[in-house]
């Protein structure tokens, strides 16, 4: 009886003993992902993606917060997780004043949906950055997708510019044409009455 219960004992401790074990492998397993998370860097940005044209970069300083949400995205690029912990608050500020100061001449619809787009990424960034246990893979998708947004936007911000600088030389031909045809009929008009008046004499 007494060798049964050694025998049950012993096995009891031995499995005690293996968990324990498994349990602190758990332990240092999630341990050293927190460690790796908090060290990688995220590199998101790629080479030859689009910048404003000149005309939209001048009239991008009427829109601050746009200059201001392009170069905050800028500068996550090789962020740490802390890093982007500790920037991640003033993107999400300067996101949501992104759509109030839409300035007139850009206010399109498109443009609009470009930005709710990009303020939408910024908030899943910021969920992803925050979780208890982050996930790299994650948090760079969330990156690339934000980065890709800016870039949608900028896209349609360069498209507006180009149609309105169309539209403005079109209206100016329209205008040019219409002064050349008033001339081409008042000087018929003169003609005319030129021809009458030496008629009449």
């Amino acid at each position: 009886m007494k060798r049964l219960a050694h025998i049950f004992l012993t096995i009891f401790f031995v499995t005690f003993s293996i968990l324990s074990c498994k349990n602190n492998l758990k332990e240092e397993d999630l341990n050293q992902n927190k460690i790796v998370a908090k060290a990688k860097t995220y590199k998101f940005l790629k080479k030859g993606t689009p910048g404003l044209s000149t005309q939209a970069r001048d009239l991008s300083i009427q829109w601050e917060a746009f200059s201001q949400f392009f170069e905050e995205i800028q500068s996550l690029d090789g962020e740490t997780l802390e890093g982007l912990k500790s920037k991640i608050p003033t993107l999400v500020t300067i996101s949501d004043s992104l759509s109030v100061k839409i300035p007139d001449t850009l206010n399109t619809k498109l443009i609009q949906a470009r930005v709710l787009v990009a303020k939408t990424r910024v908030k899943i960034l910021d969920q992803e950055i925050n979780k208890g246990r982050p996930d790299t893979l994650k948090i760079k998708t969330a990156l690339t997708k934000l980065n890709q947004s800016l870039t949608n936007l900028i896209i349609q911000i360069n498209q507006k510019i180009i149609k309105s600088s169309i539209d403005r030389q079109r209206s100016e031909n329209e205008k040019k044409e219409l002064e050349k045809q008033k001339q081409f009929l008042d000087s018929v008009y003169n003609a005319e009455l030129a021809n009458k008046k030496l008629k009449n004499k």
